[in-house]
């Protein structure tokens, strides 16, 4: 770097050098051009002078011829001849004015130095031949100076950041020698201690021919247990104190309801699990077990009315009546759904929520847990990944897979209070059925948040309460619950929404996944299983 940029250095001041002293040779040449031009600027001058020389000439004449005529004739009644002497004044001022003229006309030929103009003008010609050469040479070195300013700019930097590895540099080499000192004034010192010492051993130890025994396994064994002791108390601590609904036999027991079925969330990651197997036999299951109740009932009307309620919003309404009503579908049978919009200035509005399990509050919220990853510290120990997958078929809204004969929007008026049964609500919302139709699904709003017919409910065959596993049942849930049964209490019946996959296990036996030889041949030695494949 240092001898290319001395080189580069040396160069540039040529350049300069030179640069300059063409500027200097050009000055010179422009200032002969601009004085050679200013000599050469008489053409005018000299065809003026000219034309004057010979008008001067033709009057000098004229006045010789008059003066000569009347010296001749000597007439006195002439008057020229009278006017005689003036004529000759007037010819010596002519003969003055013609010697001038002819003086200029010879100065404006020739230069001061008696030079003809031909000579100047082929030095003219030759000097600004030359100007142009050297114009065009400044030109071209005024590209090349252009070019060290780049080449300036690239080393410019780059020595600076030599400057600043070297001064690096410099600063580690003297911490290390300072360092490498300081090591070799230690062994020296340590070298001197030694010579110079006179303390020898009186008594050298001795030591045991056997281990004297510890109580590390002890120890260890009183830490397992702890450690086994506090994790146990934790888990039963947390399963004592959780109040939420999370089973069907914990919400059979504080809901006191009948139990239809179960449904899964819906989640993203299954980890090989056969999710799309477990949510159709969940749903064909709870078929299976409202027909069951509807048969108990002995209804000999038709359509068989099933009401789909929850106390509070976000439970999964939707979603479920959604995928029952076509599974129903698929078996066969004619249905029709009914579900609310917003009337009344009411703010909640359950077709905007498609969730199984999980509450949804906004589309902001929802675009964000679509996008949500799983944390890395969730991967490394172990933690199920519980994001929801938005676009699964089940979470789909029922508008976009029913037909617009089998799917009906209603409102919440001033009508819908005053409906005696669900007749009469089918005729105040102007919707005509078939005599075909097999079952009607309709969908009410959050009870805990909304008023609702209480007529329609003790008309409809059979009343579904859909609640979350994972929310706590309250008081005020409750409340609301007592007074739906109070109006049909020997029909209605409960769906637990959102369980987990050990609840999906009490329903349909062991859940479908893939499992590799050891996790089964292990899983059968824990539960002494040794003859499960056995044919009798």
């Amino acid at each position: 770097y240092y001898e290319q940029s001395k080189a580069v250095a040396i160069v540039k001041e040529d350049l300069d050098v030179e640069y300059n002293n063409k500027r200097i040779k050009l000055a010179g040449i422009e200032a002969a051009i601009r004085r050679l031009e200013e000599k050469l600027n008489v053409q005018d001058q000299i065809q003026l002078k000219s034309s004057k020389l010979v008008d001067l000439r033709k009057q000098l004449g004229n006045l010789n011829f008059r003066i000569t005529t009347a010296e001749t004739f000597q007439s006195a009644q002439s008057e020229d001849f009278k006017d005689l002497a003036n004529l000759k004044a007037e010819a010596k001022q002519l003969e003055e004015q013609l010697k001038e003229s002819i003086s200029d006309l010879y100065r404006y030929s020739n230069t001061t130095d008696g030079l003809p103009v031909s000579t100047i003008l082929n030095e003219w010609i030759t000097n600004v031949i030359e100007a142009e050469n050297i114009g065009a040479g400044i030109k071209v070195l005024g590209e090349r100076i252009k070019e060290f300013q780049k080449q300036y700019a690239i080393y410019a930097p780059a020595g600076a950041n030599i400057k600043r590895i070297e001064r690096e540099i410099s600063v580690s080499e003297q911490e290390f020698l300072e360092i490498l000192h300081g090591l070799n004034l230690a062994k020296l010192k340590l070298q001197d201690n030694e010579l110079a010492a006179n303390i020898k051993v009186v008594d050298p130890p001795y030591y045991p021919l056997s281990p004297i025994p510890t109580k590390r396994k002890i120890l260890v064994i009183l830490a397992a247990m702890v450690g086994f002791i506090l994790v146990l108390s934790s888990i039963l601590f947390a399963e004592y104190f959780d109040e939420t609904l999370k089973n069907k036999t914990k919400a059979s027991r504080i809901l006191q309801l009948p139990f239809v079925g179960v449904f899964p969330r819906v989640l993203l990651n299954t980890k090989k699990v056969n999710q799309l197997f477990i949510h159709n036999r969940l749903l064909e299951i709870i078929i299976q077990n409202i027909e069951l109740t509807l048969k108990t009932e002995n209804s000999p009307k038709k359509p068989y009315t099933i009401l789909f309620f929850s106390t509070q919003s976000q439970e999964g309404k939707t979603t479920l009546m959604g995928n029952l009503a076509r599974k129903l579908k698929i078996q066969g049978k004619s249905v029709l759904v009914l579900n609310y919009a917003n009337g009344l200035g009411y703010t909640i509005n359950e077709t905007q929520a498609p969730d199984a399990g999980v509450p949804v509050a906004s589309e902001g919220a929802k675009s964000v847990n679509k996008n949500r990853k799983l944390p890395i510290v969730s991967r490394i120990l172990g933690y199920p990944d519980l994001r929801i997958d938005y676009n699964s078929s089940f979470l789909d809204k029922p508008q976009n897979y029913l037909d617009y004969s089998e799917y009906y929007s209603y409102q919440i008026d001033e009508s819908f209070f005053a409906v005696k049964n669900c007749k009469d609500f089918l005729a105040h919302n102007k919707i005509e059925i078939s005599t075909s139709l097999d079952i009607l699904l309709i969908e009410i709003p959050p009870i805990l948040y909304n008023s609702y017919p209480v007529e329609m409910i003790a008309d409809a065959d059979l009343p579904l309460l859909i609640c979350r596993s994972n929310r706590v049942w309250s008081d005020a849930d409750q409340n609301a619950l007592n007074n739906i049964l109070k109006s049909n209490k020997r029909k209605t019946h409960f769906i637990l929404n959102g369980v987990d996959m050990q609840t999906v296990e009490s329903i349909i036996g062991e859940v479908p996944r893939e499992r590799s030889w050891f996790r089964k041949k292990f899983k059968a030695i824990i539960q002494l299983q040794f003859l499960t494949k056995s044919q009798i």
